[in-house]
């Protein structure tokens, strides 16, 4: 699946909403609804002042929701190759959580071959997400990601219904 424009992304959901078909596009109503949830999950880590936004009332451990906040930063292209991240210090202080918990981050995606640190210099991005993982990888993670925001929102007791018109009421909020 082609990562699209934001333009492009408000004029899908709002063709989507409206009954009619996508421009440009022939993708299926189950494509367009997996591409909606990624820009909802894009749209929620957007913060105002810091790089990254972190729930510490989400059940999700603080580490694995800042791990998921750069890796969907990079493939988003928020983050481009050869950019540099905040100091640890830095982005412990701005995100209000315990230092260690931000370099076992960083720490465990220089391990994973997305980050890379220059000593004394700080930590880059390395490679964006879609020359670091194969098409068909990357089509198996959008899927899993799809599927386990569809199981914890269907539990919580949302429906599909429902999350496509909050994905559509938010993208319209952001534009």
């Amino acid at each position: 699946m082609a990562l699209w424009s934001t333009q492009a992304c408000a004029e899908l959901v709002l063709c989507f909403k409206s009954g009619g078909s996508p421009p440009h596009s022939q993708k299926t109503k189950k494509d367009l609804t997996y591409y909606y949830v990624v820009l909802y999950l894009y749209y929620i880590m957007t913060p105002t002042t810091n790089l990254f936004q972190i729930n510490p009332s989400d059940p999700t451990p603080l580490y694995a929701q800042l791990e998921r906040a750069i890796r969907l930063g990079i493939s988003m292209g928020r983050l481009q190759p050869d950019a540099q991240l905040p100091t640890v210090r830095q982005l412990a202080v701005d995100l209000s959580i315990n230092l260690n918990t931000v370099a076992k981050v960083y720490r465990d995606l220089e391990r994973a071959g997305i980050l890379e640190t220059r000593r004394g210099i700080g930590t880059f991005i390395k490679a964006p997400a879609a020359k670091a993982m194969t098409k068909a990888d990357r089509e198996k993670a959008l899927a899993s990601l799809v599927d386990r925001f569809l199981v914890e929102a269907a539990g919580q007791g949302f429906s599909a219904d429902q999350l496509l018109t909050h994905v559509a009421t938010r993208l319209r909020k952001g534009e």
